[in-house]
C-alpha cells in the first residue's frame, strides 16, 4: 500500500503572522515569531521561537532562522542558511546560500555563499566544507 502526505506550514498559536506575508511549503513558525507584511518564505523552512521578520525580507528555501533572532530591512537569506540564536540582521543585506551566521552575531555587511560568520560585528571565521 502506497501512503501519500501532504506537505502543511505548522504555526504556533502564538506566533503572529501578516496576512500579507508570503510562506512557501512546509514552513514552521514557532512560538511568539512574528513574520510581518511584505515577508516571503520560501518552502520548508524554520522560523523558531521569538524570532521576529519584517520589512519586507525573503527567506529561500530549507533555511533555519533560530530563536530570538532578528531581521528587517529588505534582507535576503538565500537557499539553505542557518541563522544562530539572537543574531541581528538589518539593512538591506544579502546573507549568501548554505551560509552560517553564528549565534549573538550582529551582521553589517553581506555574507558570502558557503562561508561562517560570527560575533559583533559579524566577522569571516572559515569557508562551509
Amino acid at each position: 500500500m502506497k501512503y501519500q502526505c501532504d506537505v502543511i506550514n505548522i504555526i504556533d498559536k502564538t506566533a503572529v503572522v501578516s496576512n500579507n506575508s508570503s510562506l512557501g511549503r512546509g514552513v514552521f513558525v514557532g512560538k511568539m515569531a512574528i513574520v510581518n507584511s511584505g515577508v516571503t518564505i520560501g518552502d520548508n523552512v524554520i522560523i523558531n521561537t521569538k524570532s521576529l521578520i519584517e520589512h519586507g525580507c525573503c527567506i529561500g528555501d530549507h533555511s533555519n532562522i533560530s530563536t530570538n533572532s532578528t531581521l528587517n530591512g529588505d534582507v535576503i537569506i538565500e537557499d539553505y542558511c542557518f541563522i544562530g540564536s539572537s543574531s541581528v540582521i538589518t539593512g538591506q543585506l544579502r546573507i549568501g546560500e548554505s551560509a552560517v551566521v553564528g549565534a549573538g552575531a550582529v551582521v553589517i555587511r553581506n555574507v558570502k555563499p558557503r562561508t561562517i560568520v560570527a560575533g559583533v560585528p559579524a566577522k569571516f571565521i572559515k569557508e562551509v566544507e
